[in-house]
């Protein structure tokens, strides 16, 4: 719990640091990158924090064929609504919105890229999903954990809230679904690879 709280804290310093108008803007993808390595880095050398995830890392669970025809639903479901949301989203960055009005690409660094695809989708689901929501749900309702869990997910994506809040449900059900964090770490990279391949976000 306490190292859940100590995460929380640093994303609280970090989002203000890396904002655009944050003293550490031009370092951002950097620090992302770091912040990601240091959690998984904790999560394989602090037995405790490796105890709360080993249930849900069984690599099994990744060719059940339910697990895979849900992933895939749920790729669908957010390439489908996904544009419809941020133009809906009062807090969605216009610049995001006017990139998806007009097919505006967006330039990703070489750190960024290998951040969005690999560290990010580790490290988010590991601590969102697994830690908040997996070690949360033991002291907490279930809902309780799930919509702070949505809101801090929101809140690491500030150029559309609205639907990093609805992809943090997305991930949720499908953690519930088929109690895997490879699943959700593999749908999230995936999505990841689908907004740098379509070069919108």
């Amino acid at each position: 719990m306490g190292y859940a709280i100590g995460i929380f804290l640093y994303l609280l310093i970090f989002g203000q640091l890396t904002s655009i108008s944050g003293s550490l803007f031009e370092y951002q993808d950097y620090l992302f990158l770091v912040l990601g390595i240091i959690f998984l880095m904790s999560v394989f050398f602090i037995p405790k924090v490796r105890g709360n995830l080993s249930n849900h890392l069984k690599k099994s669970d990744v060719w059940n064929v339910k697990n895979l025809v849900v992933s895939f639903g749920s790729l669908v479901v957010m390439m489908v609504v996904y544009k419809e949301i941020i133009f809906l989203d009062p807090f969605a960055k216009e610049s995001v919105k006017t990139a998806l009005r007009f097919n505006l690409s967006t330039d990703y660094s070489p750190v960024l890229f290998v951040a969005m695809i690999i560290i990010a989708p580790l490290w988010e689901e590991f601590f969102f999903r697994g830690m908040l929501i997996g070690g949360l749900r033991q002291k907490l309702p279930v809902w309780i954990c799930v919509i702070l869990s949505a809101t801090l997910f929101a809140f690491l994506h500030p150029l559309y809230p609205l639907f990093g809040f609805t992809l943090a449900i997305l991930y949720t059900i499908l953690f519930f679904a088929t109690k895997s964090l490879w699943i959700t770490v593999i749908v999230h990279s995936a999505w990841n690879i689908f907004i740098v391949l379509t070069n919108y976000l």
